[in-house]
């Protein structure tokens, strides 16, 4: 039996793919070659998955990647819009501040699944590789430990010199500095959000192959 995704082999009895998630079949296409090497997954055989590293697999890491950590950063972005009591020019500070990191954004998400599908037409099923979820999760974890480590110092400094300047009674500007102390907390929560996101889609992916791999015995 073998994956026609990463062309693994592995002994009768076995229907499913632990690393693909995809069903297996009983002959590969001539053109395949399967590299045999010693190994102590259960059920596997030959695994050829290591070798199956390319192009594709590449992208839809990359993809996974920048859809989820764009996605955190488009809510923190939005902020801006409530630091104004006026939505509306809130929103279009937003849009003047953002229309840029939008676009290249929208464009490069595109751009990847545009390649992913040109290389793959089933480049959606690639998507569902627990594989890759799984290392688009590692990369989604680091991204926000990395902008966490950048952010969270200044950010709780302002909000302690923000809730002194509150303690000092200064009415015409409480309201302010109470709106961004708000605005500061919920960023900070979004961030942690997406490192346990990170997370998240790690142990997904492990428990995952492990109930493949205890259903195939």
């Amino acid at each position: 039996m073998f994956c026609p995704n990463c062309k693994s082999e592995y002994r009768e009895g076995f229907t499913i793919c632990s690393g693909c998630n995809v069903p297996l079949v009983d002959i590969l296409p001539q053109e395949e070659k399967v590299i045999s090497r010693d190994t102590k997954n259960k059920g596997l055989i030959t695994n050829n998955y290591p070798q199956q590293l390319d192009v594709k697999t590449i992208l839809a890491v990359a993809f996974l990647y920048t859809v989820i950590t764009s996605c955190f950063s488009l809510i923190i972005r939005l902020a801006v819009v409530f630091e104004d009591k006026n939505i509306i020019i809130g929103m279009g500070d937003f849009l003047r501040v953002n229309w840029a990191w939008m676009a290249i954004t929208a464009g490069i998400i595109v751009l990847l699944y545009m390649f992913g599908k040109k290389l793959n037409s089933d480049f959606s099923s690639i998507l569902h590789n627990t594989s890759i979820w799984m290392a688009a999760g590692i990369l989604v974890s680091i991204n926000g430990l990395i902008y966490l480590s950048g952010s969270v110092v200044s950010r709780v400094l302002y909000i302690i010199s923000s809730i002194k300047v509150i303690w000092q009674g200064d009415i015409n500007t409480r309201s302010i500095f109470e709106r961004n102390i708000i605005i500061d907390i919920v960023s900070l929560l979004l961030i942690l959000c997406q490192v346990a996101f990170g997370i998240y889609m790690i142990m997904k992916s492990k428990n995952k192959n492990y109930n493949l791999t205890m259903e195939n015995q």
